[in-house]
């Protein structure tokens, strides 16, 4: 049973819901937590797109809980054989955290079918880092603000950060945004391609359900084929990407998607996919 997380399925989409006051820090517990949800989801044959949001109103997600970070320099000395120096202690101590996190984050991209971060107030550090592991980023305007601000506290991003942003706006601006550890609006995500739509308060979770149930009727099957070749394709060169495409593609061959796809085009009507 997850502790600060909970999901609800309806109609193909599943709404998880984070809720730890008062900023939904990003714990060990919670990056743990993240893994589980996010294998939960996979397993289950009813979810065809996911909706993450926040059950407080000022935060979506914040950064690390530094808090964790003394417990599990206690845990790494019990375990050291011999003597270990405080600064290397903090070190490993870090690294660890960040080993977690990418474990989990990963485990989130690496879903099947569409997700969508519904970001209704700050989703600052790793919080932020959560939301580009998602294929969609809504935002609610004038409730928050999202950044990498990590090097404001001597840090650098340690859950992707440095390599997702740089991806997805491009080198110059993610350089900016994470060397300044600036904080952008709603608005200004927007235009930077950082968020894909910005609704009001109150329509972010109508907003970003209908969506999802949307996408939900497409075929699911090649909706994953597609976030594969896409997320693999990013991390080579043109012509392995290519081929990356042409085996996804290989794949769908057979699915009841796909039949269904091809005899809706035939018999010119709307496709009835079952995700299948």
């Amino acid at each position: 049973m997850a502790e600060f997380f909970s999901i609800e399925v309806s109609d193909g989409v599943a709404e998880v819901v984070m809720d730890r006051p008062p900023a939904n820090a990003m714990s060990i517990s919670v990056f743990e937590e993240i893994g589980e949800v996010a294998r939960e989801l996979e397993g289950n044959p009813e979810v065809r797109a996911v909706v993450f949001s926040s059950a407080l109103e000022k935060y979506f997600m914040s950064g690390l809980d530094l808090k964790d970070l003394p417990v599990l320099i206690g845990k790494l000395m019990e375990s050291e054989k011999e003597p270990v120096e405080p600064m290397e202690l903090m070190r490993k101590a870090l690294f660890e955290m960040s080993s977690i996190l990418n474990e989990s984050l990963l485990a989130v991209q690496r879903l099947p079918f569409p997700t969508i971060a519904a970001i209704n107030g700050h989703a600052l550090g790793g919080g932020l880092e959560f939301s580009l592991c998602c294929d969609y980023r809504f935002m609610a305007r004038g409730t928050g603000t999202i950044g990498l601000t990590e090097v404001n506290l001597g840090l650098i991003p340690g859950g992707g950060g440095t390599q997702r942003l740089p991806r997805l706006i491009g080198k110059g601006r993610a350089t900016e945004l994470i060397l300044e550890g600036r904080r952008l609006t709603a608005d200004e995500a927007l235009e930077i391609g950082l968020v894909n739509r910005v609704f009001m308060m109150e329509e972010l979770k109508s907003g970003s359900m209908n969506f999802a149930r949307e996408v939900a009727q497409k075929a699911t099957k090649s909706l994953a084929m597609a976030k594969r070749a896409i997320n693999e394709g990013m991390e080579t060169d043109l012509e392995s990407g290519l081929l990356i495409e042409r085996e996804a593609m290989a794949e769908l061959v057979g699915t009841e998607d796909l039949t269904e796809g091809i005899q809706a085009f035939i018999q010119k009507r709307p496709p009835k996919y079952k995700g299948r």
